[in-house]
């Protein structure tokens, strides 16, 4: 067809049939596909609602593949501000296993992040010592704010470093809970 761009140099290729099908997302159109071949071939119109279903798969693909990026970009972002607060910063699981740490967080309790991710937070770091007690896991802070929902800011308490030192500090465990959960 002379009208369409694509034709003439298709034709000068030898080619002689032509069909193209829209990528679709809702009412919007994300590009089109193309196809071509060197046999002439009759319009097929229970291929062309095929394709065109086809197109519409491949933007919702798209869509979905597109929000997946935005999502990691989003985590990544987070994790990046998180990284650069002062206070030392880590989140638990429901069953009080360290999900993540920040820098300043692994600074103190001199320990890597990737060492300590899935491990249960009490027994790392409120372990008791020898010369003094530590709260109980029933009566740790954490394992309470899980519990009950309820934010907590902690009296000077000790805590255990992961080479075993011990040092003193104030902390507040608070909850994140979204839609309920």
């Amino acid at each position: 067809h002379p009208d369409v761009a694509q034709c003439s140099p298709a034709v000068k290729a030898g080619f002689r049939s032509a069909m193209a099908f829209p990528i679709k997302l809702g009412n919007d159109t994300l590009g089109v596909i193309e196809l071509f071949s060197r046999e002439a071939i009759e319009t097929d119109e229970e291929l062309l609602i095929l394709l065109t279903n086809a197109g519409g798969q491949f933007g919702q693909f798209m869509a979905r593949k597109l929000a997946e990026r935005e999502r990691e970009h989003l985590t990544r972002e987070r994790l990046l501000i998180l990284d650069c607060a002062a206070e030392g910063i880590y989140g638990v699981d429901l069953n009080g296993c360290i999900t993540f740490m920040n820098r300043s967080a692994a600074a103190m309790l001199q320990c890597a992040p990737a060492d300590v991710t899935g491990k249960e937070s009490h027994e790392l770091f409120c372990r008791p010592s020898d010369e003094k007690p530590s709260h109980s896991p029933a009566n740790c802070p954490i394992s309470r704010t899980i519990a009950t929902r309820q934010g907590i800011r902690s009296r000077p308490t000790d805590l255990r470093r992961a080479n075993d030192t011990r040092f003193e500090a104030e902390f507040s465990v608070f909850p994140l809970v979204e839609s309920g959960e």
